[in-house]
């Protein structure tokens, strides 16, 4: 059976001597590394996906990115699709941010039940 899911996904810059410009670049092509491994489909079940909506925040620890990423992939109808979204999701995150050398870490990744109202809403759309 087909399913589908959002995720809300955050994830710390930890470059503080790195200028604002650079922070931003370095986290515009992890985007888009990631929206291109999205694309493919992940390693063990082959959840395909995109990233819906990106957000980008600056405070005194260095620099953060809220991400909405849709998943949708085949799964028995009675099991439950979020523990395995966030495990594919996870371990494609782990592959990419262990090979490039960039100083990115994972802080979330879970279910976005609100993610529909957030993408249509900018107000709405924040990092807490």
């Amino acid at each position: 059976m087909q399913k589908g899911i959002y995720l809300t996904v955050l994830i710390r810059l930890n470059a503080p001597t790195l200028s604002f410009a650079d922070r931003d670049s370095l986290l515009a092509g992890f985007q888009a590394m990631l929206e291109s491994k999205l694309g493919q489909g992940t390693q063990a079940a082959g959840l395909k996906g995109e990233i819906k909506r990106a957000k980008f925040q600056s405070d005194t620890d260095g620099q953060r990115t809220r991400l909405i990423v849709r998943l949708t992939g085949e799964q028995e109808p009675a099991t439950s699709f979020a523990p395995l979204a966030i495990t594919e999701l996870q371990s494609l995150l782990d592959a990419l941010l262990n090979t490039g050398g960039v100083p990115l870490q994972v802080e979330l990744i879970e279910e976005n039940t609100n993610a529909l109202e957030e993408i249509d809403s900018d107000e709405s759309y924040s990092i807490n």
